[in-house]
């Protein structure tokens, strides 16, 4: 279950984190996914080593369903017209290293993302494909 008030946390995560340079596991899309999800529910869901770096990243992916594990650790699928704070977004095409690309859905229909070029930033919501899927976890 969410935590109460796990937007400010969430929020002041972000802040604490935006125009930050890309780090593998620090820093990288899925593990701000991860400490999204933690700071949200209080743990950490998801039964993966961290990486840290993308030879680790890609091992640990390599064999992964990447949209199964989404729903196997609790998380329901919606559409781009129904994320809030906290969803977590998946989008269709996987990144330059063959990665999968995720992002955390933030206050006022933004958005937390991280890529290797730009680093971590805040950005609006409505800038990501319309056929992101996004993941709820209640």
């Amino acid at each position: 279950m969410r935590k109460k008030n796990f937007e400010i946390e969430l929020v002041k995560y972000a802040n604490e984190i935006n125009n930050s340079p890309f780090e593998w596991g620090v820093t990288d899309c899925a593990t701000i996914v991860r400490k999204s999800i933690e700071i949200m529910l209080g743990e950490d869901i998801f039964d993966l080593p961290l990486w840290d770096s993308l030879k680790t990243a890609r091992s640990i992916v390599r064999d992964l369903n990447i949209l199964k594990l989404m729903g196997d650790v609790g998380g329901l699928p919606i559409t781009l017209s129904y994320a809030h704070t906290g969803d977590i977004g998946l989008y269709p095409n996987l990144d330059d290293n063959g990665l999968p690309q995720f992002c955390v859905v933030l206050p006022r229909r933004k958005i937390l993302i991280s890529t290797i070029h730009k680093g971590v930033e805040i950005t609006e919501l409505y800038s990501l494909l319309e056929n992101t899927t996004f993941w709820r976890y209640a």
